[in-house]
């Protein structure tokens, strides 16, 4: 009967730990996608230096957290999203800002769906 006990008791824990991690990590994509989103925004309306500054804001919240996603989710959209951060590099030095915008907005596509991958939606527990 102990043994039982102890066995609820891990997966309740592992569960607990499990959605914890997903919620954390769907705060922290949220928040990687809202800066790119308003610097998306920032360059369509020729605020080009404000945009620039809120997506190196979100690069740096992006590399912050890289590892813990790093440990929950597959490298292969990990890496292609720092290429688009390394090509958003360009597009600022190069003051394409219609080219900087458009890859702001499909890296906070990105960001976002990789988030949406570790919530508690029905269609994750399928």
């Amino acid at each position: 009967m102990k043994r039982t006990a102890v066995g609820l008791a891990l997966l309740v824990l592992l569960l607990a730990g499990a959605l914890l991690s997903g919620r954390s990590q769907v705060a922290y994509h949220q928040r990687v996608s809202d800066l790119l989103e308003q610097a998306s925004r920032a360059a369509m309306e020729d605020r080009f230096p404000a945009a620039v500054e809120m997506a190196l804001d979100a690069r740096g919240v992006w590399e912050q957290g890289w590892m813990v996603a790093a440990v929950l989710t597959d490298h292969a959209p990990l890496e292609q999203i720092d290429v688009g951060f390394r090509r958003l590099e360009v597009y600022a030095q190069a003051g394409d800002t219609l080219s900087f915008g458009v890859l702001c907005a499909d890296l906070a596509g990105q960001v976002e769906a990789l988030g949406d991958a570790h919530g508690a939606q029905w269609w994750n527990f399928l």
